[in-house]
Order: structure tokens, then C-alpha cells, then sequence
């Protein structure tokens, strides 16, 4: 898991304890706030997302997100109380069967998760968690909340919560078969926050990108003007071979810019791949 730390200005808090903690540690707390963009789900019922922390001292705590739908978009939005210093965060993608038994979905397996470890110091106001997933790939991000209360509006912290959905066209998982497996073989050892250039395969993104020894799925895209990777030239840098930029942000975190300054976010696949056999 990547750790990152907080840095936040000083801040005097009354700070309330939940009542399953005041009687086991005088802990302070802080909200956490969730924010997340959902950019594909295929679960025949749908798909839950659930929020998990775990500290040394206290949890784990866990809450499902809530879904909401504008028709276009689906965001995820939750808030819980968590406690300062070390919090192993876990966000997991459960799809949910559209079977109803006994006036119930049920809800599956973990089919996404993505963590990270953050530091949270005793004057910190809030924490901000961004979410960005799809039915094969998560990212987290998170930064010091600046809200004043639970009502205040949240500003983007993170760019992950502007990413839009990868085109089916080029989007590897949805590929149809037959498929090759691949195995990561890079060496191990990328700096963080170090740019570097790479290449995307002959096939773009449905070549394996192996970089610091694994195999990276994309998770969402952004253009350069911030909006969809929808033009044909945009989308040809995806299909075919391109020099790119690379830059690991976090361990799990891979951002990769095209010469056209399209901004793909990847997540770091665990083990082998299947790929697509392409021309």
C-alpha cells in the first residue's frame, strides 16, 4: 500500500468522539469525506461500493457509499468518523445480483479494491478520499479537507474525479476473444514522481504496458482541454504505437501523457493479463 502523508495547517478543533469509541480510547476524530466517480459497472443488478478504515487502535469501520445517478454521470458520496494517525483505507467493488430472494439482492464478491495508507495528524479539520473505479480497476487519492462543516460544498481535490469513461473502442477490457496471457517482466525500482518516457505497444492500450514490474489496467482518460478522448486522433494515439510520458504517483498509480496531451490514469494490475490478439 502507497502512504501518504497529510500535510495540514493547524487547526483548533472541538473534536467528538462516536459512542462505540468514547468508551474504549480517547482517540480524537476527524470526517472523512468520500467522493468517486463511477466510470463502468456490468454487474447484471448493479454494483456496491464499500468504504472500509482500519487503525491500530481502532475499527475496522466500515459504510457503503451511495450511488447517485444525474443520467449521465454516477457519483459516489459518503462520510464517516475516523480516528488520527495511521488508517489503512479500502474501497472495494462488489457487483450485486439481479436476482431477488426473500425481498433482497444479493450482494456479491469483491470484484475491484484499491487502498492506501494515510497519516492524519491529531489538528488536521478533515480528510478528502477520492474514488475512481471501474468493473477491473481502482484508484484512491486523498488530500486535507478545508471544509468548515459536513454541509460545505467539497472542491475537487484530486484529478482522478474528473476522469471520463475510456471509449469502448479502445478500452482492452472490453475486447472480444481469442486473448494471450501475459506475464510481467520489467524491473522493479520506478521513482515516484519522476517523469519518464515509455511507449505504448503496437496495439496501444491493447498491448501490455509493463512498467515496475507489473502489468497497468486503465482506469479513465481525460483530453487536454479536460473533457472525453473522443476525437480521432485522440483516439488513434490509444490504438496504435505512441511514445508517451509516464509518471508512477503513487505505487498503485500510473498517469501516462500522449503527445496530443490526452491524460490516461492506470492502475496497477496484480499478476498476469489477458490482452487481446490484435493485428
Amino acid at each position: 500500500m502507497h502512504r501518504l502523508r497529510l500535510a495540514v495547517p493547524a487547526v483548533a478543533l472541538a473534536l467528538a468522539l462516536p459512542a462505540g469509541v468514547a468508551a474504549l480510547s480517547p482517540i480524537p476524530t476527524v470526517p472523512l469525506y468520500a467522493t468517486g466517480s463511477v466510470l463502468s459497472c456490468y454487474g447484471d443488478g448493479g454494483c456496491a461500493y464499500v468504504l472500509t478504515v482500519q487503525h491500530e487502535d481502532w475499527g475496522p469501520e466500515a459504510i457503503e457509499l451511495e450511488l447517485l445517478d444525474d443520467g449521465s454521470t454516477v457519483t459516489l458520496d459518503g462520510v464517516m468518523e475516523v480516528p488520527v494517525g495511521t488508517l489503512a483505507v479500502t474501497v472495494d467493488g462488489r457487483y450485486i445480483s439481479d436476482a431477488v430472494e426473500n425481498g433482497r439482492r444479493e450482494v456479491g464478491p469483491t470484484f475491484v479494491r484499491c487502498d492506501l495508507v494515510i497519516e492524519v495528524p491529531d489538528d488536521a479539520r478533515g480528510v478528502e478520499l477520492a474514488v475512481a473505479v471501474t468493473h477491473r480497476a481502482c484508484v484512491l487519492d486523498a488530500a486535507p479537507s478545508e471544509r468548515g462543516g459536513p454541509e460545505d460544498a467539497a472542491d475537487p481535490v484530486s484529478p482522478i474525479l474528473s476522469l471520463h469513461r475510456i471509449p469502448d473502442t479502445v478500452d482492452p477490457a472490453m475486447a472480444l476473444p481469442p486473448f494471450f496471457t501475459a506475464t510481467p517482466a520489467s524491473p522493479t525500482g520506478v521513482v515516484i514522481g519522476v517523469p519518464f518516457a515509455s511507449m505504448l505497444g503496437h496495439c496501444g492500450l491493447s498491448w501490455p504496458l509493463d512498467i515496475d514490474g507489473s502489468l497497468w489496467d486503465p482506469v479513465g482518460a481525460v483530453d487536454a482541454t479536460l473533457g472525453p478522448v473522443d476525437s480521432e486522433e485522440e483516439l488513434g494515439e490509444l490504438i496504435n504505437a505512441t511514445e508517451v510520458e509516464a509518471l508512477l504517483v503513487t505505487a498503485d498509480r500510473l498517469d501516462v501523457r500522449t503527445p496530443l496531451g490526452t491524460v490516461l490514469v492506470m492502475a496497477r494490475h496484480a499478476g498476469a493479463g489477458d490482452y487481446p490478439l490484435c493485428d
